[in-house]
Parts: C-alpha cells; structure tokens; sequence
C-alpha cells in the first residue's frame, strides 16, 4: 500500500470496488491511460485467490484490513465508490460524514435500487438511514443514465453534481466478424438474461417461449454467476420446458469466449426492472442483434435518446421472429461503434478526476 501513495502521504484516488467482474479491466485502463502512481485499488473480498496489479490490494473483513480501508479514506484526496453495496463500507463512512465531502459514487444499479428491492425489517430499516445520510452528502455521483441520478435525487435527496461516463472498459465497441462465428443457420438463438439474478425473471420468459418450444430454437441462458438456488431452479424448469433446446451456460467464460457466444445470438431477452444487463446489451446492439427489454425501465430512454432501435418486450409475442432490417441493425452498430470508445471513455474519467 505504500508504494501507490505520495511522499506526503497521500493517495491521489482512492478506488473502492466489490469484487466484481469488471474491477480488473477497469483497473488496467486506468494504469494503462493515467497516471498509475496516482490510483489505489482497494477490492472488498473475501475470496482467498485473486490477480491484482501493483496498486490494487485485497480488502477482506477482518479489523486489520478493514483499519487498512478507514486509514485510505482518510488520506486520500479523492474517493471513487464503484457500487455502495458492502455494509460495512456504508456504516463506516455514515459515522466519518466528513469523508463524504471527497467521495463519488459509481452507480451500479442494484445499490440504487435498493430503496424499492429490499426486504422491509428493522435490519434493513437501520440500514437504509445509514446510506440516505451517505447517499444524500455524497460530492459527486457518476452513472451511465442520468435518470438513476435523478432517481437517487427523488429517494436519498443527493445534493451532489451529476458525472456522465459509460463506466467501465466492457463497454468499449470491440469487432468481431460474424462470418467466422459457428452457428447453425436453421435455428434461431434466443438469450435468457445474463446471470442468475432473480430481478431478470427466467421463469416468466419462458412461459411466453414455452409456445414456441417446438420450432427451431436454441435457449441460451447464462448463469455463471448470480444466486446458487435460483440457477438450479432455472436450469431445472429450462429443461424441462425446452429440453435439449434448452442451454444453461454455467461457467464463467473468458471474455473473448463470452463475446463469440453472444456473437451467436439472434434475440436477447432481459425482462428486468432497473438496472441490469447493460454492457450485454450494448455489445449484443454492436453486433445488430435484436434486443428486448421492458419500455418502462430508465434503459429504454436511454437507449432511444442515442438513437438506438431496442424492441418492447411487451410485444415479443407479436415479432420474436421478425428479423431486424439491415438499416436498423447497420445504425445500432455504428452508433455503439462512435459512442462507446476507449478515448470517450478516457475522457469521461479525466473530468471526473479532474473535478472539484
């Protein structure tokens, strides 16, 4: 931890991260594209294998390294919460509010959501006060939509300025030549969500396929991570409905390997409220791949106000088969394509950092 602070002690940014899929990437664009000296990481894990850079290290539960967290707070000079969804993190900054003055948070989706997701006793009462104090004094909140901004405005009455910024490197258009993709052309592959979560509810899409069950179709359905429980919930009722049209994919693939599955889909589906599945559904609209999603989720504007043809799931019955014009499909690839780059996105961070 030493070697990523100053002579005076000081980290320059402050990274917090759970331990997501993301962090490492995002951690390599930033050693990659600023200054690495001037950024610490500190991923909140219990997981005992991990790969780290030199500026990144592992923070687990135990008081020793949770001091480590209290004292980087306080020395740095700027605080980026990627996500606000570890307790402990939550109450610690809720009794040092003057740490808050330095802090942005990166909205997830899930930790602003929480407000309306999570199970009313007096636990998560408690709680909840605890990160309305946090969320409302925050200096800065960053986040892909600023309808989530503005939601957290309306639930935690935030007081700080709003950052725009696509996030994370998994969004950064990458190019893949469909023609080398394998599939078979007499079937249509249709996507089920990207993970085990119950918010993307499996169960009641594929009661609206169950009727076409018998048409050449392949369900893809990825769930390698998530909740252990509803994965084996949704792979037994897959296939039982779909049988061995029905594939679950359960191991979590490289990324390279992920993109040339999606490279083979044909429709995607993702029946969530919220925030959920956005850097599938931006790569899957690269590709011209036909997406689903509900029109009352603040993705639907946000995807209609750059352009983008997304489809109502409300009307998946009428048009699941109906392929998308070549028009269509070609100004989705070329909006993602001169939107979501590597500069754009550096960019982004620099007038964050920048920031006062």
């Amino acid at each position: 931890m030493k070697e990523c602070m100053s002579k005076n002690n000081k980290v320059k940014y402050l990274h917090i991260f759970p331990d997501v899929l993301f962090f490492e990437p995002y951690v390599d664009f930033i050693n990659k594209n600023f200054n690495s000296g001037d950024h610490l990481f500190l991923i909140l894990t219990n997981r005992e294998k991990i790969n780290l850079s030199r500026n990144a290290k592992k923070i687990s539960k135990n008081f020793k390294d949770l001091s480590i967290l209290i004292r980087a707070l306080s020395k740095s000079e700027k605080v980026i919460l990627h996500g606000l969804i570890n307790y402990q993190l939550v109450l610690i900054l809720f009794f040092q509010p003057w740490l808050l003055k330095k802090c942005y948070w990166v909205i997830f989706g899930v930790d602003l959501y929480f407000y309306k997701l999570r199970k009313k006793n007096l636990k998560s009462s408690i709680y909840e006060i605890a990160r309305r104090v946090v969320i409302k004094n925050m200096n800065g909140i960053i986040a892909l939509i600023k309808e989530e901004y503005e939601l957290a405005q309306k639930w935690y009455g935030a007081k700080g300025k709003y950052y725009y910024s696509f996030l994370y490197p998994n969004g950064i258009y990458k190019e893949i030549n469909l023609l080398k993709v394998k599939k078979n052309n007499k079937k249509i592959y249709i996507q089920v969500g990207h993970s085990a979560d119950p918010a993307l509810n499996h169960l009641k899409v594929f009661q609206k396929l169950e009727k076409y069950k018998d048409k050449a179709i392949e369900i893809i359905c990825p769930l390698a991570y998530g909740y252990e429980d509803y994965r084996n919930k949704i792979i037994q009722e897959g296939l039982k409905i779909f049988g061995k049209k029905f594939k679950p994919i359960i191991e979590l693939l490289p990324q390279e390997k992920y993109r040339e599955l999606l490279a083979k889909i044909d429709v995607a589906i993702f029946d969530f409220q919220g925030q959920l599945a956005g850097y599938n559904i931006l790569f899957l609209l690269g590709l011209g791949k036909k997406v689903y999603i509900r029109d009352n989720v603040t993705f639907w504007k946000f995807y209609n106000d750059l352009g983008l043809k997304v489809y109502n799931y409300n009307n998946l019955d009428d048009e699941l088969f109906e392929k998308v014009p070549d028009e269509i499909k070609l100004k989705n690839i070329n909006i993602i394509k001169n939107h979501f780059t590597e500069e754009r996105l550096k960019e982004d961070w620099e007038k964050i950092f920048q920031s006062k």
